[in-house]
């Protein structure tokens, strides 16, 4: 409620006052402040108010619990876990956990006779109510009794107690029954502290911490909450099944990752900064899921939202911002990747205004499971880079065909296709109609908004593999002596601190400029340039240092690598972006070979 008072029928905390009530906590301010709001006394309790003034107590605060930075329906638990034909009563209550604060555990009293309630019978009971998997007790024990007060309230402080002392127990039983270095590097963070308390982690040297606003940082601790829990116990599985997990589109969309920099249409207006921020603790979970949000809000969504008409925008965007919708963006061609201007794909307008595109596409994101698709097509003379023009292309118009490319060795996690236009019909209104899409310029600045986000993306699988290597080298034993005790192992995490920290630099100086006063063609080329490829070298240093076991799917830093060699070749080459710095610093176009016709 934030401190507004409900309406009849709500939920929400019972504060009380008037001349009973005591004044606060001697010589205990802090207590006192966090007690009271004004001359009101927060009670702990939650309760509802009926519409003739009658107060129900229906629980305790002190009784939520956060998972992840989610709050899990404790009452809602206890209704459904109580329905079970085995079960006498029962109490949900936090128990701590290293990574996600603290998960649901269920303490059961069984009725007379009955064996008690296993986790497997429970999950199964579960499955058939509407309490979703993330909420589910990842603990259970079944007790004699449940501990209650005189007015047979149920005691969990003290559940919470016992239960604090359980999971402590169970972290040092895993910790004596590691025999060999496994920080869990894919199914959950690695738990690694910064000396100064930087949300970075070790990596950041430089306190970058002190770049960021409370608000950048709470987006971009969302993220990684929404990583750590949805993408990391699961990746190693979708990299090696080459899958894409479409069921998490609707949570980026509700956590604004999608045309998150865009504003208007239901889009959710960020900065261009907490954009970044975004796109690199995606990236720490894997290449392919950043590069869904990329080609979904850098492309497809700022075509229409650059180029579009008004009912362009209003048809696609909003959708598109909550996931309801996907699109892809078609530029290259087999034969045209770095010069697009020799694309084939033609568009022909015909007497009554229709055009008709025939075609292909190849290397296009997400287009097999697309609804919408940003074709670019010539309308001119072939090599003509200023009859270049956009369209906005239902996937499901008649000619419009995909097929997915494989078996491929990166970025296996996400998808990539080729696109097969055969007299596509489309009205004279598909065609982005705004003069900023007439000619290459019209991709070309989306293929910088998305070159933006890598800058910052490929520093999230730069620092993950730090991470690894950090917490690998400080399990992992050789000659008697954890790695992190060798001078050559803590001279390559130096090295590897600094180079991530100059980019982490360079991509915040670039994102306040973009917010700001705007950015350059050899600006984003810069960025994303250096830092693709020092993230792959740190990646691949990374890899060496965890030995043989780096190249299994237990450890994220060689996956990294693999998907880095995509990232570092889309968007634009290191060549391309070499020779955009340099036809700024020497003023010569040199894209074509001298003397070339």
């Amino acid at each position: 409620s934030e401190g507004k008072e409900l309406e009849s029928g709500n939920e929400g905390s019972l504060q009380v006052r008037g001349a009973f009530l005591f004044r606060g906590y001697l010589g205990m301010l802090d207590k006192t402040l966090e007690e009271f709001d004004g001359d009101w006394f927060i009670t702990g309790d939650l309760a509802v108010i009926d519409d003739e003034g009658f107060v129900s107590l229906s629980g305790r605060s002190k009784d939520v619990i956060i998972r992840g930075g989610e709050n899990v329906p404790v009452a809602d638990l206890e209704n459904v876990i109580v329905q079970h034909p085995d079960v006498a009563d029962v109490a949900v209550v936090g128990m701590p956990h290293d990574r996600l604060q603290e998960v649901a555990a269920a303490m059961v009293v069984m009725e007379q006779g009955r064996e008690p309630l296993t986790m497997e019978a429970l999950k199964k009971h579960l499955e058939s109510t509407n309490i979703a998997k993330p909420y589910w007790p990842e603990y259970i024990e079944a007790l004699d009794e449940l501990p209650r007060t005189p007015s047979g309230k149920p005691q969990k402080f003290k559940l919470r107690e016992h239960l604090a002392e359980v999971a402590s127990r169970l972290k040092q039983e895993s910790i004596d029954n590691e025999l060999i270095a496994t920080p869990g590097q894919i199914t959950a963070p690695p738990v690694l502290v910064n000396p100064r308390g930087s949300w970075w982690g070790p990596v950041d040297v430089t306190q970058m911490d002190s770049m960021f606003s409370v608000e950048e940082k709470s987006i971009a601790l969302k993220v990684r909450q929404f990583v750590d829990r949805e993408i990391r116990p699961n990746i190693a599985e979708w990299y090696n099944a080459s899958h894409f997990p479409r069921e998490i589109i609707p949570e980026m969309g509700k956590l604004g990752l999608l045309g998150m920099y865009l504003n208007g249409f239901g889009c959710p207006g960020h900065s261009a900064v907490e954009y970044g921020l975004a796109a690199q603790e995606l990236e720490a979970g894997d290449s392919g899921l950043r590069t869904f949000v990329s080609v979904q809000g850098s492309l497809a969504m700022a075509a229409i939202h650059k180029h579009g008409s008004l009912d362009q925008k209003l048809e696609w965007l909003p959708r598109m911002a909550k996931g309801e919708a996907v699109g892809c963006f078609g530029l290259t061609e087999p034969t045209a990747g770095s010069n697009p201007a020799a694309m084939k794909t033609f568009a022909r307008q015909e007497p009554g205004g229709d055009w008709v595109l025939n075609g292909t596409k190849r290397w296009i994101g997400l287009a097999n499971f697309a609804d919408v698709a940003i074709i670019w097509a010539q309308t001119e003379e072939f090599g003509d880079g200023r009859g270049v023009r956009g369209f906005v292309v239902p996937t499901d118009t008649p000619g419009f065909s995909t097929k997915v490319i494989e078996p491929k060795l990166s970025m296996r996690a996400s998808v990539q296709c080729e696109i097969t236009m055969e007299d596509v019909r489309l009205p004279s209104t598909a065609m982005l109609p705004k003069d900023s899409a007439v000619g290459l310029r019209g991709p070309f600045s989306c293929l910088n908004e998305a070159r933006y986000g890598i800058i910052w993306g490929v520093l999230g699988a730069a620092r993950d593999s730090f991470n690894a290597a950090l917490e690998y080298s400080n399990h992992r034993e050789q000659f008697g002596t954890p790695l992190t005790h060798f001078q050559l192992t803590q001279a390559k995490l130096a090295d590897m601190a600094v180079a991530i920290n100059k980019g982490y630099h360079l991509a915040h100086h670039i994102g306040r400029l973009k917010d700001t006063t705007g950015v350059t063609p050899e600006m984003i080329s810069s960025g994303k340039l250096d830092n693709t490829r020092v993230a792959i070298e740190i990646a691949r240093e990374a890899r060496a240092m965890l030995g043989g076991n780096g190249i299994s799917l237990d450890y994220s830093p060689l996956r990294h690598a693999n998907n880095l060699e995509s990232v570092r070749t889309y968007e634009g080459t290191d060549e391309v972006h070499q020779l955009t710095l340099g036809r700024f610093i020497t003023g010569v176009g040199a894209f074509t070979a001298g003397g070339a016709q």
